[in-house]
């Protein structure tokens, strides 16, 4: 946890622009150079109109993405979720083990986020969809930004300590595990079950000890995927005309007089931003409403 504050200090009313820190490497951050090897940085070649149109939130869960999927309703766009209680692309590729079996976590392991992203494009939903948001796309943003040039991307920031107490009073909630534990799961090896839905998805994502922020272990794995997301969303997006990434931070009151010109969409000044989820999906009247 210490180290993953160290290596992420943000500038949250600038732009957004993140300082990255000088703290010494992790031994997360030496196994992953191998598997780095291959991958494809965008590196400014020939433009290309890929892409064109599409919009990915990759802000991590519990920074707003239940709001800023409705005001991407809202400007027209078509938005993708994650459907935990029915048939979704997401959950057959997972199902499909389309990443590799010796992988932790895809948060962690590029060549296992290629893998999933490749499956999820061989499923047509970019073709379907023109936003997405939650999960997997907010450990996928470095494939998606190779992958999709043209298209535009949006980063809620929120501060670190905040956004864990969040998570942890979300997924953790009795409520929320009674009914995610009714709920169909897929495993990280692609079989079926009865179990925690919830904690099943972010095993794939974070690793498979690690799905629900219970204790101290799985803080320091949530904060460091948090940070790792946030420093390769900087050194992708490091050079000054790269304009395909917006920073918001709905808790300081950015809305839509941020979001629409960045997206090119006309908006009315009396619009309310939404506000979505603010207790998580558990408050009176909103269940069946989730977001993982």
């Amino acid at each position: 946890e210490a180290l993953a504050r160290a290596r992420w200090e943000h500038d949250w009313r600038g732009l957004g622009r993140a300082r990255l820190g000088a703290a010494a490497e992790t031994p997360l951050d030496g196994a992953r150079r191998a598997d780095d090897e291959g991958t494809n940085t965008g590196g400014g070649g020939a433009a290309t109109t890929k892409g064109a149109g599409l919009v990915f939130v990759v802000g991590m869960h519990k920074t707003g993405t239940t709001s800023l999927r409705d005001a991407l309703a809202k400007l027209g766009y078509n938005v993708f979720q994650l459907k935990v209680g029915g048939a979704d692309p997401v959950k057959t590729c997972f199902r499909a083990g389309a990443y590799p079996r010796e992988t932790e976590a895809v948060m962690f392991n590029r060549r296992a986020r290629r893998q999933l992203l490749a499956c999820l494009d061989r499923h047509g939903i970019f073709s379907r969809f023109d936003a997405f948001q939650d999960t997997p796309f907010y450990g996928l943003a470095t494939e998606l930004a190779d992958l999709f040039p043209a298209a535009k991307f949006v980063y809620m920031t929120r501060p670190l300590d905040e956004w864990y107490e969040s998570a942890h009073a979300h997924f953790t909630n009795p409520r929320a595990v009674a009914w995610s534990q009714k709920q169909a799961v897929v495993y990280a090896n692609g079989t079926w079950g009865p179990g925690d839905v919830l904690d099943a998805f972010h095993g794939v994502m974070y690793g498979a000890n690690h799905g629900t922020p219970r204790d101290d272990a799985d803080r320091a794995v949530w904060m460091a995927g948090f940070g790792l997301q946030s420093r390769e969303l900087m050194t992708r997006f490091a050079k000054a005309d790269d304009d395909r990434l917006l920073f918001m931070d709905l808790h300081a009151g950015d809305g839509y007089d941020v979001l629409a010109p960045f997206l090119g969409r006309p908006y009315a000044a009396n619009w309310t931003f939404p506000h979505d989820n603010v207790h998580g999906v558990w408050k009176r009247g909103k269940r069946g409403r989730t977001t993982v």
